[in-house]
């Protein structure tokens, strides 16, 4: 009777044994929790008409206020990442009446969720207050308005739970 006991407890463990690692292999193959909507990124995209004449200055503004506040936004990790994207056409052949295009520049700015989306204005008044003035004299002079406006702005945020990148539209402005 001793053999038939030692037979079944070492099958017993084997069983034991095999069972458990497969409940680790299935543990570790298992897809990642999908973040909650209100954890998940949120993109900004503000397109921006340059008035006449002044895509040099407008460049060199949005240098100087929008890139280091978002710079200052990202170490601080409210911010993700951030891009100024300007049409070919408008360096190469900056047109004398420039309303034949909706739009010449691009913003975008990633925010870490919808919390940082949406307390972004309170953060970026808060940032310029400490930013020290580095605005070249020729700039100065210039007000936003002076320079370009913003025509359209979109709000998406990536909603796909399978892996591959999808954005919902959040707003349009």
């Amino acid at each position: 009777m001793t053999r038939p006991k030692s037979l079944g407890m070492a099958l017993f463990s084997l069983v034991m044994a095999l069972g458990a690692n497969a409940q680790q292999v299935q543990l570790q193959d298992a897809p990642p929790a999908v973040p909650s909507i209100a954890d998940k990124p949120v993109w900004a995209l503000e397109f921006v008409k340059v008035k006449p004449g002044t895509f040099g200055p407008t460049m060199v503004y949005l240098d100087d206020n929008w890139i280091r506040v978002r710079a200052e936004a990202k170490r601080q990790g409210t911010v993700l990442t951030y891009n100024r994207i300007a049409g070919e056409r408008q360096m190469l052949f900056p047109a004398k009446d420039s309303s034949n295009d909706d739009w010449d520049i691009l913003l975008m700015t990633e925010y870490k969720n919808q919390a940082a989306y949406d307390g972004r204005e309170k953060l970026f008044a808060s940032i310029l207050k400490r930013l020290p003035d580095n605005t070249a004299g020729i700039i100065q002079r210039y007000k936003k308005e002076d320079l370009f406006q913003s025509v359209k702005t979109r709000v998406l945020q990536d909603f796909s739970e399978n892996g591959y990148p999808q954005l919902r539209l959040l707003t349009r402005k």
